[in-house]
């Protein structure tokens, strides 16, 4: 797998081009250079898949994990150029329905530039925007990171110890982390790694739609979940049947 991009709208955005298959060993490969992208306030990214030759079940899961991801910092994810056959796919699976495609590189720039305008003249601070905590809410010294809070859907967003991930946990409980499944603990709203335990997966990448807000949730092995939206429970089994 090659990986290229040029960057667009001054600097916000960038054209990200793969010639290859997007699968279950190029996956890790391929999330880490949109990570970079991320890291350098690039938000809205468009998807050549002109030269995608194949995408595996764990490849498609990642890119509904991108779009959900990107779109929750207010930033934009379209793919465009992709086969008749991946097309055909994708609405047959509907995935359609959460990823946003374009069938041209210059269909999908115009919508990119329309909606960096739309941002541009909203004149309000916009959704999802990230706060750290007030001093005076500042809780005793301990051995984590503190809380983030965001001031929508409710809860508390923090970091995932291992990836990095955003994560809204709502409470002092054990969570695993839907990106890499490594485990943490809130205590006191501090964040506790679990120690001795890897993140290993016992089967490939599962995306799963929460059965009550209907946000997809990606993990990569069984054991107990809450959704971290809407904190609804469930479980997956080994054999990824999932009961909520």
């Amino acid at each position: 797998m090659v990986l290229s991009h040029a960057d667009i709208l001054d600097g916000r955005g960038a054209v990200v081009e793969m010639d290859g298959s997007l699968d279950s060993f190029t996956s890790p490969d391929f999330e880490a250079y949109i990570d970079k992208l991320l890291s350098k306030n690039i938000l809205f990214i468009l998807f050549d898949a002109t030269n995608m030759t194949y995408a595996s079940s764990e490849g498609i899961g990642l890119l509904l994990f991108l779009e959900k991801r990107i779109s929750e910092t207010n930033g934009f994810f379209m793919i465009f150029n992709l086969s008749d056959e991946m097309r055909t796919l994708f609405g047959v699976l509907e995935f359609d329905k959460y990823l946003h495609m374009a069938p041209s590189r210059a269909e999908a720039l115009r919508d990119a530039e329309r909606r960096l305008g739309m941002q541009k003249t909203g004149g309000r601070e916009e959704a999802g925007t990230v706060r750290a905590p007030a001093a005076a809410d500042q809780p005793p010294v301990g051995s984590g990171p503190l809380f983030e809070e965001r001031d929508t859907h409710g809860g508390t967003v923090v970091e995932c110890t291992q990836c990095g991930s955003p994560v809204r946990v709502f409470n002092d409980a054990a969570y695993l982390c839907p990106h890499c499944c490594a485990e943490f603990r809130i205590v006191n709203r501090r964040i506790e790694p679990k120690r001795g335990e890897s993140g290993r997966p016992d089967f490939g990448t599962l995306v799963i739609e929460c059965a009550q807000c209907k946000s997809l949730v990606r993990v990569k092995k069984s054991g107990a979940y809450r959704c971290p939206d809407c904190n609804a429970p469930f479980t997956v089994s080994p054999d990824q049947s999932v009961v909520f």
